[in-house]
């Protein structure tokens, strides 16, 4: 089957969610026997056309817009699908809405942007309360609503085209039936995976406790709570430290309020790093919290989880289908600085409670969690859709 996937996110197989679940995806899918073709945008110094890991990637659009949006001359694009002649098209979100397609379209939805952009005002008018006085980022959140929001109506389009739709979790299937009226039978549920690496589960830290955050340092992840709790976690332990791991708008002023409550001599930003330097912070970690306020569902939380490591994470989203409360980590409730540090302050004094999460997290990846399974599950749901238009 020759399957051609809208994904513009992988271009340079950039630090992110959806390019990595594109990328894992595509990978399994060709050992499958699939042959997967990723129409992504056009990048500077890199070919217009290569193969990596069994995945045809194609770089013909141009890199215009904002990163999600997607759109190819009509003519480029029914040569490209002429010549290649694809059984089934795979949009990752909204980017397919504007390509006219003749074949089955599979749409895949990561989250809802209207939801999105609710969660980015309530911060936005919570921001008072943790005494946040930074003009940058009352400008950037309230920039970030109606950008936030505006992919809204290119999922609805493409949804609504769409032969089959894959939600990454429940939570993802419940908005869509509820804000694109999206019939229940047209959606099914595919989890993200993660890849369990064979290490320890606690190497000894002569560094003291680490407690490690990673993603992209944008609205919707809690970081600001992040920084007001960790105040109050080195308040109690004097060796222990953090680790953020990632880049995004909220970088400088998270450094700022660190700077503020005198705490930014124990917190490491490292920035962007190699998938090899990541895999190194997850062993050192002794717990991962990611504290969003909306998350759909985080192939980061996996990571973490198939490091071994315990979680806490706020109780929104896809996490609860994730992280099981006194399970595999800890849930608390968003926006709550104080939840958030003393249940990062539970795992950390009870080194019995933190060693059974940690082997429920490597179990939960086993049982459910995998690039193989969803590999598998979509490409059933492709055979299906080939065979409806069939």
């Amino acid at each position: 089957m020759k399957v051609c996937m809208f994904a513009p996110a992988l271009s340079l197989w950039s630090f992110g969610g959806v390019a990595e679940h594109t990328y894992q995806l595509s990978k399994q899918l060709s050992r499958l026997g699939c042959e997967v073709h990723v129409l992504c945008k056009i990048v500077k110094g890199r070919s217009a056309f290569e193969v990596v890991d069994g995945i045809h990637i194609h770089r013909l659009v141009p890199n215009k817009g904002p990163t999600w949006f997607f759109s190819v001359k009509k003519s480029m694009f029914a040569d490209f699908s002429n010549q290649w002649k694809f059984d089934l098209f795979h949009s990752q979100g909204p980017c397919g809405a504007l390509m006219r397609i003749n074949r089955p379209l599979v749409v895949t939805l990561h989250g809802s942007s209207a939801n999105e952009a609710k969660e980015v005002f309530r911060d936005f008018v919570d921001m008072p309360r943790l005494a946040i006085w930074n003009f940058r980022a009352y400008v950037f959140h309230a920039l970030a609503v109606p950008s936030t929001y505006l992919p809204t109506f290119f999922l609805k389009r493409v949804t609504r085209g769409a032969t089959k739709i894959i939600a990454v979790s429940r939570f993802v299937k419940e908005e869509a039936q509820r804000i694109f009226r999206a019939p229940s039978k047209k959606i099914e549920v595919v989890y993200n995976g993660a890849q369990r690496k064979p290490t320890a589960l606690f190497a000894e830290n002569k560094e003291g406790p680490i407690i490690l955050h990673v993603g992209h340092l944008g609205v919707r992840k809690g970081l600001p709570y992040l920084i007001c709790a960790l105040r109050l976690v080195f308040e109690e332990n004097q060796h222990v430290r953090a680790v953020i791991i990632g880049d995004g708008p909220l970088r400088s002023l998270c450094q700022h309020m660190a700077r503020k409550l005198n705490i930014s001599h124990r917190i490491t930003f490292t920035g962007i790093v190699t998938e090899k330097e990541k895999e190194c912070w997850y062993q050192k970690a002794d717990l991962c919290v990611f504290p969003s306020t909306y998350d759909p569902f985080p192939i980061v939380a996996l990571e973490a989880l198939a490091a071994g490591k315990p979680v806490v994470a706020s109780n929104v989203g896809g996490l609860p289908e994730v992280i099981q409360n006194n399970i595999n980590g800890l849930l608390v409730p968003p926006r709550n600085p104080k939840e958030i540090a003393q249940a990062v302050g539970t795992i950390l004094s009870d080194d019995k409670l933190a060693g059974k999460m940690a082997e429920s997290a490597l179990q939960t990846i086993k049982r459910e969690f995998n690039w193989q399974h969803a590999a598998q599950k979509t490409l059933r749901i492709y055979r299906r859709c080939v065979g409806e238009r069939l």
